[in-house]
């Protein structure tokens, strides 16, 4: 039944409830978007802690399954130097000269990479998913407002240009900033600030907060509701969405 709805399995914990009564947990996307080719083998360019945390959600969801063919091919590129001023390299097909020719998706753990006309110029081999898109079908209900958390805010809001989606006060932002900071340091883990973090949400009268920086993925697990607060994580969505297209 999971199955036919477009669920799939990602994880169980074994003895959740009581002896031999374990937890299945089944994840599935709402948004409409879908690839236009095959997933065979991704280029995922980013630095430091954001590739790691990224790949670990992605290749746990990805692992072999029955309905899987063979396993997910992919090239990893830690370059603190991308950047949008990189693009010049990128249209070419390259990430500092790195991008193989064989890679069928390029993903960028730098949502401002994202940013909204920009990635349409792309013309790479590689498809580039069009986050806009992806997180739109759930972001474009204007009877929601979103706060938008990462570093450096304002820079975030050029990939999602959407009315509800709002930039945290200047406090606010300023904390962000730190909280992104120490994640990235390595040092502390994104699931310490989620209390803190849903707390600045309700603090700018939000339904809901938009994990804007690669950073803050994983901070909620697969869950997309924590205290009252929806969570979107737009990098735990596309690694769901990769998975969709390799069970079709």
């Amino acid at each position: 039944m999971f199955r036919k709805h477009g669920f799939y399995h990602v994880h169980t914990i074994e003895d959740d409830r009581s002896r031999g009564v374990h937890s299945y947990l089944f994840a599935r996307s709402f948004s409409r978007v879908s690839f236009k080719q095959p997933v065979t083998c991704l280029c995922i360019a980013g630095c430091g802690v954001t590739v790691i945390n990224f790949a670990k959600t992605l290749f746990s969801f990805t692992k072999d399954t029955p309905d899987c063919k063979g396993q997910l091919a992919f090239v990893m590129i830690n370059d603190p130097c991308i950047s949008t001023e990189g693009k010049s390299e990128i249209v070419e097909g390259f990430v500092s000269g790195q991008l193989p020719g064989t890679a069928s998706h390029l993903m960028f753990t730098d949502m401002a990479m994202y940013r909204s006309g920009w990635v349409k110029e792309i013309k790479c081999a590689a498809e580039v998913p069009d986050m806009r898109a992806i997180c739109g079908n759930v972001l474009d209900n204007k009877d929601k407002r979103w706060l938008l958390a990462g570093r450096s805010p304002d820079q975030l809001k050029l990939t999602w240009d959407m009315d509800n989606v709002l930039l945290p006060d200047e406090a606010n932002a300023a904390r962000m900033g730190d909280i992104v900071a120490d994640i990235a340091a390595g040092t502390t883990t994104p699931a310490y600030y989620k209390e803190e973090l849903v707390k600045m949400t309700v603090d700018n009268n939000c339904d809901g907060v938009l994990l804007g920086s690669a950073e803050l993925h994983s901070m909620f697990g697969i869950d997309r509701a924590f205290n009252g607060i929806e969570i979107f994580d737009p990098l735990l969505e596309l690694a769901i969405i990769v998975q969709n297209n390799r069970l079709k």
